[in-house]
């Protein structure tokens, strides 16, 4: 049986507005990724 292997993965993210929340979006997909 062989074990399934992952490729790719897509991280998306909607914020809605810039500024602060932007930014503090922005260092949560650094930290995942």
């Amino acid at each position: 049986m062989r074990l399934p292997r992952i490729e790719k993965v897509v991280v998306n993210m909607g914020v809605g507005e810039s500024g602060d929340r932007l930014i503090k979006a922005q260092k949560v997909i650094e930290m995942v990724t």
